[in-house]
């Protein structure tokens, strides 16, 4: 099958056109969809719908208001089908009314595959693993959204929430019926998994990135459960301070080395981790507020959060949901630019964790920066190519991966303190100056 240029790069542009519509009018919600099925066939969703409530005269789809494809851009391309129908819904309590359209593509590898010797094909692309598996990826910049003309300003946040509020809504999504491995979505709903494009504005800012990958990945029919060869580690310098503090626990307190408790009761004799009333929990999720303030002790902050707190006792931020115990080192942290809210009234302070954020705290606090030296949505496989865990006697794939907690954000605490930098200093001698 040849499918033409300038017909494929609509379906790809279409996005980006719609987002753009989206921002001028400022009550819009758009979703746009990937599908991808183990019988080979696939297909591509657009989604845009206008807050009816908020706007003076009722939308017209047939004037073409939120057009978004025209059937006769696919005639003639084989296997591939487009319709389009008008929608109406209501969400958070607002009525939306606005247009659907469906690609639909009968032979999806082949399609995907073709798509990527087009201009603009690169941004969505089919990956074949070492070990047969698959990862559908997909390049999304934020900074696309806004018009060039169109300046960010220090009420963004507070605008975005308002709007949100009202319904505003910037979804990309990837369905796939195959069994997912790994993804680095926001959202899973059933086996959708999504990307918040407001989300994801939040989290970038600040930090110099101007796109991620959003990706999931799949088993095949040709996969194997034979490991990916693994990248190529940055050499590991033995420590002398780790064996020296693993001498010192087994010897002192008696920790058992192979215990699965070992790193986070090492944690808490070092003073790192302090647990609760109910000790450390180490099977619990770990929340913002918790890598916070875990983020601030692998920082050696402790003694300039409490100067602060006590020469500032009216500062605060516009967070109203950090709880007491968190708020000097959130509200420090964030006068700092170390971090940012979920909104511009919400840290997310009960929100829990993934890995490859927690990750991305740890890597900060080792020096690397984001853009430069790793990317936050893969900052767990970049950790591992560093060799943050090369002089640890278990390897990482026995803790690693599946929902995160305590125990595993333990794990890669604990290796962090023994990480050498380029200047060959470890983060436990930083800490202890």
């Amino acid at each position: 099958m040849r499918i033409q240029k300038k017909k494929e790069s609509r379906i790809i542009l279409a996005a980006m056109m719609v987002a753009l519509i989206m921002l001028m009018t400022g009550c819009i919600q758009m979703e746009v969809g990937v599908e991808i099925n183990q019988d080979g066939t696939g297909k591509f969703e657009v989604l845009m719908a206008q807050n009816t409530d908020l706007t003076d005269e009722e939308l017209d789809t047939e004037m073409g208001e939120l057009t978004i494809f025209d059937e006769g851009d696919f005639e003639g391309l084989e296997g591939v089908s487009v319709k389009t129908e008008v929608v109406e819904y209501m969400d958070k309590g607002y009525n939306f009314a606005g247009e659907k359209a469906v690609i639909e593509i009968e032979d999806m590898l082949s399609f995907l595959a073709e798509m990527e010797n087009t201009e603009d094909g690169d941004d969505l692309r089919l990956i074949e693993l070492p070990n047969g598996n698959l990862r559908l990826e997909m390049d999304i910049t934020p900074e696309e959204l806004a018009s060039e003309d169109q300046e960010s300003t220090e009420n963004d946040a507070e605008i975005y929430a308002m709007m949100e509020a009202m319904g505003l809504k910037m979804h990309y999504s990837i369905t796939t019926d195959y069994t997912v491995v790994n993804h680095n979505a926001h959202l899973v709903e059933g086996n959708k998994y999504i990307i918040d494009l407001l989300r994801l504005s939040r989290e970038l800012e600040n930090t110099g990135q101007e796109r991620i990958v959003f990706f999931v990945e799949f088993e095949a029919e040709n996969s194997t459960d034979e490991p990916m060869e693994e990248p190529e580690e940055e050499i590991y310098r033995i420590s002398e301070n780790r064996e020296f503090m693993e001498n010192m626990l087994r010897i002192d307190i008696m920790l058992d080395r192979n215990s699965s408790d070992f790193y986070g009761e090492a944690l808490r004799e070092i003073g790192i981790l302090k647990g609760t009333d109910k000790g450390l929990e180490l099977d619990k999720g770990l929340t913002r507020a918790e890598g916070a303030v875990m983020y601030a002790r692998l920082l050696g902050l402790e003694s300039e959060i409490e100067a602060f707190a006590a020469e500032n006792p009216d500062y605060q931020t516009n967070f109203s949901d950090v709880p007491e115990w968190a708020k000097p080192t959130i509200d420090y942290l964030h006068k700092l630019g170390y971090v940012n809210g979920i909104s511009a009234t919400e840290y997310g302070s009960g929100n829990l964790m993934k890995e490859t954020e927690y990750a991305t705290l740890v890597l900060r606090a080792l020096g690397f920066k984001d853009g430069e030296d790793f990317e936050w949505n893969t900052a767990s496989v970049r950790a591992k190519e560093l060799g943050l865990y090369a002089g640890d006697s278990v390897n990482p794939a026995e803790i690693l991966g599946g929902e995160f907690n305590r125990r595993k954000m333990a794990y890669i605490s604990y290796n962090a303190l023994f990480f050498q930098d380029s200047d060959g200093v470890e983060l436990i001698d930083r800490l202890m100056k």
